[in-house]
Order: C-alpha cells, then structure tokens, then sequence
C-alpha cells in the first residue's frame, strides 16, 4: 500500500454575456469561411516579411555575441568557479561565438542553423492556410496556420519529434494587410526580447572529460578534441549546437503561430481605446517595479500529472477516455491536480489519447488573469491502477483530494487576509515588499506540499494517507474519517510552514516583517507631507487629523502585535494562525484606508476640470477618514472589552483573597497575636487590596471608552 500511495504523490508532484465587443480575429481563417478574400496586396506580403526578419536578425545577432564577449571577459576574473566549470564555460563561449560569426549565412538561411522561423513566411508565402494542430516535444499547440508544401507546412521541422494533424479543409489567407504586419511585428519584437535565451543556454555547457579534452596542439598550446562518445551523438558541435537551438525556437514560433489567434483592437476600438488605470502605490508617492507574470513565469511551472477522481477509477481506460469525450462541459470532473497553493495558475485536462495501451493527458497550463496570453499545454501520462487494486486506490484518491482540497481552503485564507482572492493577482498589494514577501511564500508553501523542500510533511501525508485508507469503506459513508484526514493534514501543513525559514527568518516573520517596512514607508512619506498636503487636506475638510495620528498608531501596535505572534511556536495551530491572519486582515485594511488619507497632493489644489478622477478621489478621502473613524472606534471597543475583563477578573481575584482572608481571621482569631501569622495576613490583605485597586480603575476606563 505504501509504495502504492507513493506513485500517486510522484504522479503528482514536480515541483453568459449579451454584449460582446467588437474584435477581428487575427486568423488565416474564418471559420464561415464565407467572405474571406485574398488581400490586394497580399504580393507585398514576402518582400516586406523578408526584409523584416533580416532586419531584426542581423541586429540580434550583433548584439547577442557583444553579450557573449562581456560574458567571457567576466569568466576570466571570476575566481569563484572551479577551474573545470570555468573552462567548460570558456569553452562553450567560443563554441556559440564561432557559430554566430556565420551571420551573413544564418540571416540568409535561418533553417540551415536551427532558427527555425516559419510561421512569418506561412502567412506571407501562402495564399491557402491549413490549420493544424501540432504536437511538438510533448507540447500541443492549438489552431497553428501551416503552409502548403516547402518548409512552411512544418512537416520537416517537427518530423523527429511530433507529428501535424489537420483540422479541415485549406481556408483562404484573409489577412489584411495591416493584420499582417501587426502579426509581423509582434513575432519579430518578441524574438528580439527572446533571442539571448533562444540561441543560449547553460544546459547545452560540454563536460570536459566527458564531451570533450583539452590537448596539447603542436605549439605546446591548448585545443579541444571531442570524445569518441560525443561524435557518436552529435558528430560534431555545430550540428549539436544546431539541435539545441532549434528545439527552443521551434517552440518559440509554434507559440507565436498559436497566440495569432487571439483577438486584437478593431480599428475603432484602437482609435479610443480603453486603458487600464495605473496602479497607484499604496504609499503614495512610493515608486512601483513592475512584476508581470510573463511567459517565462508559466514555463517554469511544474508539468503535473493528473489524477482520477475516485467516482471515476472503475471507468477502463478506454471508457475513461470515451465517456471524458463526450462530456466536454465537465472535464473537472473527471480529475484533479496537487496545486493547492499557487492557484494563480489553473490546470485542466484538455484531451485524452491513448498509445501504446498507455493514457495520456494533454493539459492546458494557464494563468487566471490572463488566460488568453499566458498559457501552455503538455502531455503526460496518466495513472490507472490494477483492476484488482481499484478499491484501494479509491480510497487513497479520495483521502488524497479531499486533503488538496483542505490545504488549498487553508492557504486561501491566507490570501483573503491581504484582500486577494484565489487568482492572486499581486498588483492589488500595491507595493513591491508585499509582493515580493508573498511570491517567496507561496514558493516554499509550494515545495513543502510537493515534498521538494523537506520531506518530513510528504512522509507524514504518506503515512496518514496509508493508515486512513485501510479503515476506508468503499460502499459506505466516510465523511468522519475524511473530517478527521483533513484535520491532521491542516494541523502538519501549518505546522510545517512554521517550522521553516526564509532568508533565515521563520516562515510567517517574513510577512510581517514586509509590513514593518510598509508601515515605514507609511511614517516617512506622512513626515514629508505632513505640512505641505496632508494637514492642508485636513484643514479643507475641516475634519479632524488627530483621527490619522490615532490610526497610525492603532496600526503600529498591530505590527508589533503581529511580529510577536509571527514568532511565537503554537500548540493550538488552527487558532493561533486565525489570529495571525485576522491582525493581518486588520493591517491591510488600514494601510488602505491610510493610503486614501496620506496624499502628496493638496485636494484644494485640484481643479475638478482638468483630472476626471478628482471628485471620486475626493470622495474617497472623506469614506477613507470615516473608516479610519470606525477602525479606531473597534479597536476601543475590543481594547475597552479586555480592560473590562481584565479588570472584572483582578477584582474578583482580590475579593476572593479578601474573603479568605476575613476567614482566617474569624477562624484564628486566638493565633492573630502570632507574628507570623499576623504577617500573613497583612500580606494577604494588602495583596486583594493592589488587586481590587487594581481592576477598579480598569472598569471606569473601559465604560468612558465606550
């Protein structure tokens, strides 16, 4: 059963609108297929791309091997690589610049050294468009425009390692040309971005002693011979150099093909466009690094396995793939994924083949916020068990869910705290330290879950997992075994995010701190615009600015209060992580409020005529000082609560000693004469009246407070 549960944790761990608007598809082909017309200048179409592409080649090319050079001439100072890692380098620096100075030959035939750029020459060289989906190095790319014949139908470029199925018949090139060169300038702006990272990798760095020696030349100087082992593979280095290009860029212009589909502007929507508002830092006046989630972000992530639901384990493979077919509405059903954690990102199964009598998946891999741009898809293989091993592993998926599920609630909150939502989507913390803090979390949050970071966690889910399926019945209710499951895994996963560390600081300190330095921020831009705008805004409201200095200070005690509890090693988990979400909770909502009240302008200064948004930023000015009002009033509330208690608690305390004390007098009266005795008295008595004196001042504070 254990080595069973451990497949699947290996399986699963790698590290209605009525209004649309209007859109043209940049697409070779409309689907009606009824108006479709070749351009009248589709002829310009070859000499423009050409000229383009030579253009932008030859530039990268320049540029690329200028990096080169600085590379090798940082190598030569560097003193911290090993002498073999250092000549390694050197050696493949010289490899890669040697290849590149055949410039005037690559910028003439790309294809010749593994630039693989076709999809600029499909739409420009071919008046018929095939669509086609193509799979390439266990990637599937959707809806690709291919040629007809000649390189551009991409038979010879995928041939060794994927195969072209066709979706319909040959479609007419309907590009226009202004479509044609927005599609152009794309794909040759991206490939100038991408280039360095296309043509260079340190995956592709030799061995020495394994790829290749160094020996001495005739001139008692050093030259490279390739080993036997190497030429058997490669032949020879630029062939070898060639295969690892070509894989890169081939994926690049697939890619590029892929996304052409996606809707652009209509020349209408272009001439008024609809721009998003910038991002206004939550300090004001504080400068934003722009963190985009780009394409390398998704390429990074793991390619996950897929695991069947346990409704669904008694399906043979091949029902299994029939049945996922013919209910193309409700794939989720049919699996899940172990991506509690980073739910930015939304793995779905797309497809199921089978192959040589093994299920595979083709999964779409996509970011939430921009699901059109930001995707990719895979192939993997998928799971089945034994028939005779179904009811085991029915159970151990069930248990197994059901515990994704509960970390994936768990973590969730955690983002509700900062006012996100499961998509998180970073730019709504508005400040980069928040940003930063939250990324490095969800990395290791993420590596625990998978067991990339410390296996203690995966073991125990391992070990749990294995003892509660064996007390599982298949036909039966488990809803208490499974209440029971997710309560230990919750328990071990927040257990185990605060036992670890980041940059040396306990796990949840690393927020906490972020927000020290936030609330920092805060004090300095409020210092330097106290006089100039934000006591003038004050005035001009005629509201009352000790309501800022109030919450100010309501919001440095919840920092200290949270790094105190940041630090602190719970017994009670559940709650001690409530507390620390709900101060969290608390801080965030004030720095907004904050954020609205602090301004580095003078309201009174603004002319409602010139800036559109001024009313409603005035508007919020006066909402955020009213919920500055309310912030405060609740923390009297709950503070004045716990004066009450508290004092109730002491007074009590000493009436109690009081009453013991009145006691023991009435009892030994005749001993009272005792020093000892009547020193214990004294004590007794002096103490229940510091307690009562104590409490007492405590209750009248708590009942002006309110």
């Amino acid at each position: 059963m254990n080595k069973k549960i451990k497949q699947v944790f290996l399986k699963s761990s790698v590290i209605a609108t009525t209004l649309l608007p209007s859109a043209i598809v940049i697409s070779a082909v409309d689907k009606s297929n009824s108006e479709n017309k070749l351009s009248p200048n589709f002829d310009e179409f070859k000499a423009q791309a050409d000229k383009l592409i030579k253009s932008f080649l030859k530039e990268c090319i320049e540029d690329f091997i200028k990096n080169i050079e600085d590379k090798k001439r940082a190598l030569a100072k560097d003193n911290t690589k090993t002498y073999k890692n250092k000549i390694e380098e050197m050696a493949y620096f010289d490899f890669i610049i040697e290849y590149f100075n055949n410039k005037n030959l690559i910028i003439d035939n790309p294809q010749n050294y593994g630039l693989t750029i076709i999809f600029p020459h499909v739409i420009s060289r071919n008046k018929k468009i095939q669509m086609a989906n193509i799979e390439f190095d266990k990637r599937m790319y959707k809806n690709v425009k291919t040629g007809v014949g000649d390189f551009t139908d991409y038979n010879d470029a995928v041939s060794t390692d994927g195969k072209i199925k066709k979706e319909g018949e040959l479609q007419v090139n309907g590009l226009k040309k202004d479509e044609f060169s927005k599609i152009l300038t794309k794909y040759v702006e991206s490939l100038k971005k991408e280039f360095n990272k296309l043509v260079f990798s340190k995956e592709d760095i030799l061995e020495l002693g394994k790829d290749f020696e160094l020996v001495k030349s005739d001139t008692d100087s050093f030259k490279i011979k390739f080993t036997d082992s190497f030429i058997n593979k490669n032949v020879n280095i630029t062939l070898y150099l060639k295969s690892k290009i070509k894989k890169r860029f081939l994926h690049f212009d697939l890619k590029q093909n892929e996304e052409s589909e996606e809707p652009v502007q209509s020349e209408s929507e272009q001439s008024n466009p609809i721009e998003k508002p910038p991002v206004k830092p939550l300090v004001p006046g504080k400068k934003l690094t722009n963190n985009k989630i780009n394409s390398q972000v998704i390429e990074a992530l793991p390619n996950l396995a897929p695991l069947i639901k346990h409704n669904k384990l008694d399906l043979s493979k091949e029902n299994l793939m029939i049945d996922f077919k013919n209910n193309q509405a409700n794939h989720d059903d049919y699996f899940f994924f172990n991506n509690p954690i980073n739910t930015r990102f939304k793995y779905s199964v797309e497809d199921l083949n089978i192959e040589n009598s093994e299920l595979y998946a083709w999964v779409k891999l996509s970011d939430r916020n921009n699901p059109s741009k930001l995707k990719r898809r895979y192939k993997v293989a998928i799971f089945i068990p034994k028939e005779n091993e179904i009811d085991q592993y029915k159970a151990i998926e069930d248990i197994y869910e059901n515990q994704i599920k509960t970390i994936q609630e768990t973590y969730k909150n955690f983002y509700l705290s900062l006012d996100l939502d499961d998509t998180i989507d970073y730019s709504k913390l508005r400040s980069n330290e928040l940003e930063n803090s939250l990324s490095n979390m969800i990395d290791l949050a993420q590596k625990i879950n998978s067991g990339n970071w410390d296996q203690s966690f995966k073991q125990y889910q391992n070990e749990l997992i294995q003892d509660l399926s064996l007390k599982y019945k298949v036909s039966s209710d488990n809803q208490n075994l499974i209440n029971k499951s997710n309560s230990q895994i919750q328990y071990s996963f927040l257990k185990s995010l605060i036992n670890s560390k980041i940059n040396n600081n306990p796990y949840w300190f690393t927020f906490s701190k972020s927000i020290e330095v936030v609330y920092g921020q805060f004090k300095e831009i409020i210092s330097g615009n106290y006089n100039d705008f934000i006591k003038p805004n004050f005035k001009a409201k005629n509201i009352n600015i000790d309501v800022l200095n109030k919450l100010g200070t309501k919001i440095e005690k919840n920092v200290f209060r949270l790094k105190n509890v940041a630090l602190e090693k719970p017994i009670q988990v559940k709650k001690w992580y409530e507390n620390y979400l709900s101060i969290t909770s608390d801080i965030i909502k004030d720095f907004k409020t904050l954020s609205k009240l602090a301004l580095n302008k003078e309201i009174i200064d603004i002319d409602p005529k010139i800036e559109n948004f001024t009313e409603q930023e005035i508007k919020d000015f006066i909402n955020a000082y009213n919920d500055a009002q309310s912030s405060i009033k609740n923390a009297n509330i709950k503070q004045n609560k716990f004066e009450e208690i508290l004092g109730s608690v002491l007074i009590s305390i000493g009436l109690l000693f009081l009453l013991v004390n009145i006691v023991f007098l009435i009892i030994r009266h005749k001993n009272i004469k005792n020093k000892t005795a009547l020193l214990l008295n004294i004590l007794t008595l002096s103490l229940s009246l510091i307690l009562i004196i104590s409490g007492a001042p405590l209750i009248v504070l708590s009942l002006k407070g309110m």
